[in-house]
């Protein structure tokens, strides 16, 4: 199999990264792939990409910017993922990367009305969703790790949704021939979402969401992490 990418769009908190490793250590915890088969390349701090005919799929990760804010580096990123599509390459954006690639192929990004959504969600699937490969023997209705601020507003042309919610209605979706995005972090453990949550306490009462009542509710989310199993399947059998 040809090396799977993951681009490196942001880092954890500094603490939680001593404790638990950054993005790509727990995106490559999730696809169980030897460090032979898996690159990180930061997209931040690099001008040159790897060959589209190189890699086997790619992993965009979450970021603490906004895709609003349209950096040099993101504006470079969004041009080669333009590049990846038209050559076929598996895609599968996580938050950050969901909002990027929602940009970058014609979408609207905006800071969600209804707030932050930061803890562990029920997300329902789409007619769509049911019958797509990503989602492939996940129930109807499954819980997740969300946190973010931003949401896509409206959704690039041609894409399928696939998963929803009340809070962030395009949580999730399929864009051909090979495009997938999802808001939540399927990545994220119970562990790393608590303290994720006690790193941000201030913020969050400044937002009018008080941390105390969030931890109890955190809970695992078995279902959202196979979904990077179901993704590096469609890479395996596709390239």
């Amino acid at each position: 199999m040809k090396p799977l990418l993951i681009i490196k769009a942001g880092s954890t908190y500094p603490d939680i990264a001593r404790q638990f490793g950054d993005f790509e250590d727990w995106i490559g915890e999730c696809l169980d792939l030897p460090l032979s088969e898996m690159i990180t390349v930061d997209a931040r701090s690099t001008e040159l990409f790897p060959d589209p005919k190189a890699i086997s799929g790619i992993v965009i990760t979450g970021s603490h910017e906004m895709v609003t804010d349209q950096n040099a580096w993101m504006i470079r990123l969004s041009g080669w993922l333009k590049e990846l599509r038209t050559n076929s390459v598996p895609m599968l954006g996580i938050c950050f990367g969901h909002q990027l690639l929602a940009h970058t192929f014609g979408g609207r990004i905006d800071y969600n009305a209804r707030g932050s959504e930061i803890g562990t969600y029920e997300v329902c699937m789409t007619q769509d969703g049911i019958s797509d490969p990503l989602l492939n023997g996940l129930p109807d209705r499954f819980f997740v790790q969300q946190s973010h601020d931003q949401e896509v507003r409206i959704l690039p042309s041609g894409v399928i949704l696939l998963l929803k919610n009340d809070h962030t209605p395009n949580q999730a979706f399929f864009l051909s021939p090979s495009v997938w995005a999802v808001q939540f972090h399927p990545e994220f453990s119970q562990e790393i979402m608590r303290a994720i949550i006690e790193m941000e306490a201030a913020e969050l009462r400044a937002k009018g969401k008080n941390p105390e009542d969030l931890p109890p509710y955190i809970a695992g989310t078995p279902f959202s992490r196979q979904i990077f199993q179901n993704f590096l399947q469609y890479c395996i059998s596709s390239r």
